[in-house]
């Protein structure tokens, strides 16, 4: 970053299956100057996704990055959800310690810590990571903004990408990016009219396997993308309006509240 990039600009990472659902809507409107890191909750689950985030080229923001990177080193060697359990329980000095605990978290204030790490090692699925990703919560607690770091967590449903599965390859206008877009894992046949309705519309597992259609009709001519030519056709049968998107996130949430606090309640047993 310190050589390739300009002081003080941006680096947004992004998992390699990521892709624009809305090219009118830029990644400059989720930047606030008063943060140089920019993480976001996933919205399925309890964790501050790893799939994707924005880092400003500042020290600060390159000591984030490498950090996080070096964790790959570090990982325990039981099942360990790869970059999103390392973004939760990763390392500045000591591979014993959370990363984020340790970066937001004054020693003192860590008492769940070793719990967490627990938890992490002795981990043999996602059901077990997940309780790593809600006793790490518990440190760090719900806040979202920590001035003193520069960093900020945005809320789930706020960040600039959220996983096509989640309303089963539904769309709104308000949407900017989706995750989970893999080729192998697209269905390339559109579905009929009878297989869209909203009652179909909950997916919550995304290593079931239900079909994932990607929204867009066509493939894209990159080279009239460069000079904003490209005319993105769209299947309407799949777009919600923003306030349907927004009923039905917020109705998920409430489900995966619930779940957190029964995770809560077996990590109380754990003490």
């Amino acid at each position: 970053m310190e050589s390739e990039l300009k002081a003080d600009s941006w680096l947004l990472v992004l998992d390699g299956d990521i892709a624009v659902l809305n090219p009118n809507t830029l990644i400059e409107q989720y930047i606030d100057p008063d943060y140089e890191i920019t993480l976001f909750d996933r919205f399925f689950n309890f964790e501050v996704g790893a799939n994707s985030y924005l880092v400003k080229n500042t020290e600060r923001g390159r000591e984030f990055v490498q950090r996080f990177a070096d964790y790959e080193f570090k990982l325990p060697k039981r099942f360990h959800g790869t970059d999103n359990g390392a973004l939760h329980v990763s390392r500045l000095f000591n591979q014993l310690q959370p990363y984020l605990v340790e970066y937001l978290v004054p020693p003192s204030d860590r008492r769940l810590n070793a719990v967490c790490l627990k938890v992490w090692r002795e981990s043999k699925n996602y059901r077990n990571l997940y309780e790593m990703e809600v006793c790490t919560r518990l440190i760090f607690g719900d806040r979202t903004h920590f001035a003193e770091h520069k960093l900020r967590i945005l809320s789930k449903g706020k960040a600039w990408v959220r996983d096509l599965w989640l309303l089963k390859s539904r769309w709104a206008d308000d949407d900017f990016m989706v995750h989970a877009v893999k080729e192998k894992q697209l269905d390339k046949k559109r579905p009929p009219k009878k297989d869209i309705r909203d009652n179909l519309i909950y997916q919550w597992d995304p290593s079931r396997g239900n079909s994932r259609i990607f929204p867009m009709l066509q493939k894209l001519d990159v080279a009239k993308c460069e000079v904003g030519e490209e005319q993105w056709q769209f299947d309407s049968r799949l777009k919600i309006t923003n306030e349907k998107k927004a009923q039905l996130l917020n109705h998920m949430e409430n489900t995966i509240l619930k779940k957190r606090l029964d995770i809560i309640g077996k990590l109380s047993r754990k003490l």
